[in-house]
């Protein structure tokens, strides 16, 4: 922010970006904590599965309905805080024009939910491909 030119809108703006930032340090704080918890539970079951350990499954078992419980959350915490406060920015930005505002909000809400769905696609894959019968038997063999 401090790189922006010195005029009156750009140093509104900017305190307005400042503002939104720290209305969004609870949510921001939240959705780090997830993703390291998710990155750890992720790490811990890669190294297992190639190790070919039988806690591997269980493990990424773990990370998966972790990952899925996280993107709710992150959802929730998208339409709490992040969607409302985009929202009123971009109302104060456009002078009181109301058809950018509507257009905006649209694409972000139905951007945000099309973003979380296609982050669940690896998670939803891990549990279907993982808990097949013939993968749960070959696990069963593995050494713990």
């Amino acid at each position: 922010l401090k790189l922006m030119p010195k005029n009156p809108a750009m140093a509104a703006q900017a305190q307005m970006q400042a503002e939104m930032q720290e209305k969004m340090m609870p949510a921001t704080v939240i959705s780090t904590v997830i993703t390291v918890i998710i990155a750890v539970l992720m790490l811990i079951a890669g190294i297992k599965l190639l190790k070919k350990r039988k806690d591997g499954l269980k493990w990424s078992n773990r990370y998966a309905w972790t990952s899925l419980a996280g993107k709710a959350v992150n959802l929730v915490l998208a339409f709490t805080f992040t969607l409302p406060l985009m929202s009123e920015m971009t109302k104060s930005m456009s002078h009181g024009r109301a058809a950018m505002p509507a257009a905006f909000d649209t694409i972000v809400v139905a951007s945000t939910i099309f973003g979380v769905l296609i982050m669940c696609v690896y998670p939803i894959l891990s549990l279907i491909l993982l808990n097949r019968p013939r993968t749960k038997e070959w696990f069963a063999a593995q050494p713990v």
